[in-house]
């Protein structure tokens, strides 16, 4: 569409957007637009009224709507009080209801919406739920009432948007940039698990009471009408990018460009002008290095724009490090420039130091064999930047394919993220052999993507490629087989684990200075299976010898010295050397504080770990207090999922040991339901969980039911029990432990005596074996 058509309808749009209906009708009508105008500004009107704001309640209570009420129900949530309507329907403060734990949300009710987007978005709601990011209120349930009409469930915000925060505290431009910083953040995530956003807003990024930056709304937009024409799809006419304008679908690159106009807004008071379809940053009220980062940002053609969120971030950390930023591009004489602007004496130290270098004055040994340190710190820096780059490119082609794809597809059932992300994999896994340099990485990323989204069966079917072909070697190869190592136990598969363990560590003892921290996870794992005692107990030494010597300036540095301890401490559980392991999970805690941007290792798996030390250690008061703030935590910054089920079960392992059985078997209940909605399938967790409950039931005289319920889920765990030793174990001294409570000692002492062979033959679990022993004895 040319310049004069769009300054036509978005003249005509700004005059009819808030009129009603029937108004905007007869204005249509007498506006004199073409046909072209007219199909354009019908697709504006439309995706306004489809615009998500899900906290947006100023409009005006639609005639005839009837409200809910306080204390009604709608799914599992009950009403508190009504907020107001707008944005999508109207919005009310609940209260969840299902008797498992408290929690406080946001439901709207959705007036525009279909029930095939929200059968599609009940198929996708675990991954938006995965989107645990700080700087992300998170979608928490969604569903179809009993009259039919759709609802969403929201984190409760309770604040104000970041625009009228800076206003009110009078922010200055870096204090404006540093918290945008969190939304790219945020933005980069959920990109990462190929969620978009598709109506980046002003209005769309909050601020708590508490000062946190919060993106709201992720997913809503593309739920709300997933299956129909992206012409329709739910979007804001100042913030959207020219090809959303047009009718075409969103992509990263769109939410991209909703960044730039939203952060033009944040520092100049306003969105960008329009200029036809396209954005035109303000002139002379920003520094130069500014209005090109933005330029770049809004730039038209979606190909000119920032690659993700996160190089857009990249070059707002330059501007406020006075560093050259990439918008600007320039030569040397620019960059030099900004050298200066940053270090305005160590620029000109650096000129003298070249003259006297020239000169010949500085030579002596110390500082030769500095030079030498320090430049093999930067080859490992600069190896470790290649590598980081050569993943991230394939990240973001491999996420662009799929995007593209899924942009493309005809909206049949069948084309589901879940089926596009195997396709890829499947193209790529038929190319591996012959062009594995490319398809290698690629892969990798794709085995990354489904770990995100906690799909085990695509993450494996990934990297079985390269465990079938140990001999074809890419720059990716070891850590691929380093990560099938890994994941291969979950299903039992100890032969193919140990052989892919073997081969990562051979390629990684070709350059052991680059891949040091790599060489001790894997060897760790490899003990871990062989049940190699000793070189467990060492590389875990190993770990705490290399991480003391981080330097912890960077979260990149923080984020490994926390994945290593953690990995390192689950082995020093295994060999049951809790002071040391209760150390390490302190220490990491710590670290983990200090990490602004996503943790990989969470907070609440740091702080599950130290529980079980603790109740290990019969310290049930303190394993208790700790549970409970983790319970609280989780409740409020998670909601439900694994970790919360963990949590649960911790808590109820402590009660039981203290006498409380009834309420044991109660929190027992809820992680076990959290497992079955949450976890893999054929989950090792629940089964544990479930034979926890006949444990509890036993010790309070239920006995008929105790073992009912262990025949019941045996039955339906017969794979797990007989393919996984250390399971077969677990659930012979658990199987002991309930007969033991119902007074059936003897059967028990055979159960026991039958679980520490089982495990002594297995070697991998001394902890476990230490456990069944004392409790022979005890019996």
């Amino acid at each position: 569409m040319q310049h004069d058509d769009w300054s036509k309808v978005a003249e005509v749009f700004s005059q009819l957007v808030d009129l009603p209906p029937g108004e905007q009708a007869e204005a249509i009508a007498s506006a004199g637009l073409t046909d072209a105008q007219h199909d354009t500004l019908n697709r504006l009107l439309t995706s306004h009224k489809r615009s998500t704001g899900f906290f947006k309640t100023g409009g005006a209570t639609p005639a005839g709507l009837v409200l809910l009420s306080p204390g009604d129900m709608i799914g599992n949530w009950r009403v508190e009080a009504f907020l107001g309507a707008g944005g999508m329907g109207e919005v009310y403060r609940v209260d969840r209801a299902d008797g498992h734990y408290s929690q406080t949300g946001a439901l709207k009710r959705i007036a525009h919406a279909d029930r095939e987007a929200f059968e599609h978005f009940s198929r996708e709601r675990q991954v938006l739920a995965r989107l645990e990011h700080p700087n992300i209120a998170r979608l928490i349930d969604g569903g179809v009432a009993e009259d039919g009409t759709p609802f969403l469930v929201m984190e409760m915000i309770e604040g104000e948007t970041l625009a009228e925060h800076a206003v009110r505290e009078g922010l200055s431009r870096e204090a404006i940039l540093t918290a945008f910083l969190n939304v790219c953040e945020a933005l980069s995530h959920a990109h990462g698990r190929l969620v978009l956003h598709r109506d980046i807003k002003p209005s769309n990024v909050m601020v708590t009471r508490e000062g946190v930056v919060k993106v709201i709304d992720f997913g809503v937009a593309g739920l709300v009408d997933e299956r129909s024409s992206p012409v329709r799809a739910p979007m804001t006419l100042a913030y959207a990018a020219p090809e959303q304008l047009a009718g075409e679908a969103a992509s990263v690159a769109s939410d991209v460009f909703g960044l730039g106009a939203t952060l033009h807004e944040l520092l100049t008071g306003e969105p960008p002008a329009r200029k036809g379809a396209s954005a035109v940053v303000k002139q002379g009220a920003l520094p130069r290095d500014l209005q090109a980062i933005l330029a770049r940002t809004l730039a038209h053609d979606p190909a000119a724009r920032y690659a993700s969120a996160g190089a857009l971030a990249g070059d707002i950390e330059r501007f406020l490090s006075k560093e050259p930023v990439e918008a600007r591009g320039g030569g040397a004489g620019y960059r030099f420039g900004r050298f200066i602007v940053k270090y305005p004496v160590g620029a000109l130290l650096g000129i003298g130091l070249v003259a006297a270098l020239a000169l010949g004055i500085v030579g002596t040994t110390t500082m030769m064999l500095r030079a030498q340190d320090a430049l093999k710190e930067r080859d490992l820096a600069f190896k470790r930047s290649q590598a980081a780059s050569l993943r991230a490119q394939a990240g973001r082609n491999t996420l662009r394919t799929i995007i593209v794809r899924a942009t493309e597809s005809t909206g049949e059932a069948s084309t589901t993220i879940p089926s596009l992300i195997e396709q890829e994999i499947e193209t790529e896994a038929a190319r591996f052999t012959d062009m594995p340099d490319l398809a290698g990485p690629r892969l990798f990323a794709l085995a990354q993507l489904s770990e995100q989204r906690g799909d085990l069966r695509l993450l494996l079917k990934a990297l079985q490629p390269q465990a079938d072909n140990p001999d074809v070697v890419t720059p990716v190869s070891s850590i691929m087989l380093l990560y099938y190592g890994t994941f291969s136990t979950f299903t039992g598969d100890y032969e193919g684990a140990r052989a892919a363990l073997v081969r990562s560590i051979a390629l990684m003892q070709e350059d052991p200075d680059f891949f040091a921290e790599d060489l001790l996870v894997a060897r760790g794992q490899l003990a871990e299976i062989d049940g190699d005692v000793e070189t467990m107990d060492a590389v875990v030494d190993e770990v705490i010898a290399l991480t003391s010597g981080f330097d912890l300036s960077t979260d990149e540095r923080r984020i490994r010295y926390v994945y290593l301890n953690e990995f390192a401490s689950y082995w020093s559980i295994i060999l049951d050397t809790r002071p040391r392991t209760i150390a390490m999970l302190e220490s990491a805690l710590e670290v983990n504080s200090q990490v602004r941007g996503p943790q990989e290792v969470k907070d609440s798996t740091l702080l599950n770990n130290l529980v079980g030390q603790y109740l290990r250690s019969k310290d049930y008061e303190n394993a208790q207090a700790l549970n409970d703030r983790l319970i609280e935590y989780l409740e409020r910054e998670v909601g439900p999922s694994v970790d919360l089920g963990l949590a649960y079960r911790m808590g109820a392992m402590a009660m039981t040991e203290q006498g409380d059985q009834d309420g044991a078997i109660a929190a027992f209940e809820t992680a076990a339901d959290l497992f079955r909605k949450y976890d893999v399938e054929n989950s090792d967790i629940l089964f544990y969980t479930e034979l926890d409950i006949a444990r509890s039931l036993a010790r309070k005289r239920e006995t008929e039911a105790a073992f009912a319920m262990i025949e019941e889920t045996v039955a339906r765990n017969q794979g797990l029990i007989y393919a996984v030793p250390v399971i077969n174990g677990q659930y012979l001294l658990k199987l002991g432990q309930t007969k033991l409570a119902a007074g059936d000692g003897e059967g028990a002492r055979a159960d026991f005596e039958q679980s520490l062979a089982v495990l002594t033959e297995d070697g991998s679990r001394p902890d476990l074996i230490g456990i069944v022993t004392t409790q022979l004895e005890d019996s």
